[in-house]
């Protein structure tokens, strides 16, 4: 199995990575003072303006923000940004 690393660099929001069966999800909480956060990956943290917005499919359920990938993806990490 695959090592997976969260990173989150906001202050004030906080976010859960989550290994369910074959899948990791990260969930975030997204209160109304918090718009113009989005996510972001890099797939090698050396890089530091590798740095894109994260494509994977969004759920949100009363605020709440999820994206799931397969936990086979390989070295993927996350961070939640406001520009």
């Amino acid at each position: 199995m695959n090592n997976f690393l969260f990173l989150l660099s906001v202050v004030a929001m906080s976010a859960i990575g989550t290994l369910r069966a074959q899948n990791f999800s990260i969930d975030w909480y997204r209160p109304d003072t918090a718009v113009g956060f989005g996510l972001e990956n890099n797939t090698n943290l050396s890089i530091t303006n590798g740095w894109t917005s994260a494509q994977e499919t969004r759920a949100t359920n009363a605020g709440q923000i999820s994206i799931t990938i397969p936990a086979t993806t390989g070295n993927i990490f996350y961070r939640l940004k406001n520009p």
